[in-house]
């Protein structure tokens, strides 16, 4: 499924690098898809430019970011994984696509879990698209994209561009949605409220997350693939087991990913059961917040007061 570097009309996203495109959504982002838009209304409570011109323009205007995965390198626990060498051309890639599209890879690859970063592998796409969203909005334009299982999650990934709105400032917003490339379980969500409980809701939404981040065909491959690309996606998967107060290596040293994949799903669904119990009144109330499958991106555009 490698992606060339030729240029795509600008509803479509396509993604070039050194490695096969499946490679890099496990190492910097898994958001797939093209851009559906929410209807756009600007909401204003005075006269204010119009969001929603700046969201369009974000949908249409293409980049081509090169950067590079060395961060995720420098910036590595060593005692999950040692990487003998933390830069150079093998580290090197490139990606196309609507600077929309880009902003959702971004934020899918700036995975948060419990309020801290899983990998620095993508900081350096991340610089390149959030000057990319600046350019292609202008000034007094603010631009936040978000992933996450259900609002509030203890599994996040966001980006931001631009500075935010000052007080007093008109403000005019416009917002629109991308599929995250995880499977939309929102159904099988609620199936599982009125069968299990909290505890329902937490696996079908772990086991999404887990295989959204770690699809397994994909993510075998890739662990047995070449340097550096096998010891970023092996650090990822150490990484969030880590976080998640769990372990993968036997089967990461394997290239077990399914069975990687059900620790990590355990682990995860217990943390997101103590979460849901805490944030939400009912099992259903919990399943109905389920979003897994989409990344919003929020755009506030402004006047001067």
């Amino acid at each position: 499924m490698s992606r060339g570097a030729r240029a795509t009309p600008p509803r479509t996203r396509a993604i070039a690098s050194l490695v096969d495109a499946t490679l890099f959504l496990l190492l910097v982002t898994v958001a797939v898809g093209a851009l559906t838009l929410a209807p756009v209304a600007p909401v204003t409570t005075a006269p204010a430019p119009d969001a929603g011109a700046s969201l369009q323009r974000l949908q249409t205007v293409t980049a081509n970011p090169e950067y590079s995965l060395a961060s995720g390198a420098r910036h590595a626990d060593e005692s999950l994984v040692a990487f003998p060498r933390e830069s150079g051309p093998t580290f090197d890639r490139y990606a196309h696509g609507s600077v929309a599209s880009l902003l959702a890879d971004a934020a899918v690859g700036n995975l948060i879990v419990d309020g801290r970063a899983v990998t620095h592998t993508g900081d350096g796409f991340e610089r390149r698209v959030v000057l990319a969203a600046r350019n292609a909005t202008g000034p007094r334009v603010h631009v936040r994209a978000v992933w996450t299982p259900y609002a509030g999650a203890p599994v996040r990934g966001c980006v931001a561009a631009g500075p935010t709105p000052p007080p007093g400032a008109r403000v005019s917003t416009a917002a629109a949605t991308l599929d995250s490339g995880f499977p939309p379980v929102r159904d099988r969500a609620l199936r599982a409220a009125q069968r299990d409980g909290y505890a329902g809701v937490a696996r079908v939404v772990a086991r999404a997350t887990v295989r959204g981040l770690f699809p397994p065909t994909s993510t075998a491959r890739a662990l047995r693939g070449d340097y550096p690309v096998d010891a970023l996606v092996t650090y990822r998967y150490r990484r969030v087991a880590a976080l998640l107060g769990t372990s993968v290596r036997g089967p990461v040293e394997r290239v077990e990913p399914r069975a990687a994949n059900t620790r990590l799903s355990r682990a995860l669904a217990a943390a997101l059961e103590r979460d849901l119990r805490r944030s939400f009144d009912s099992p259903v109330a919990a399943a109905r917040a389920v979003e897994g499958g989409e990344v919003r991106v929020v755009v506030r555009r402004w006047a001067r007061a």
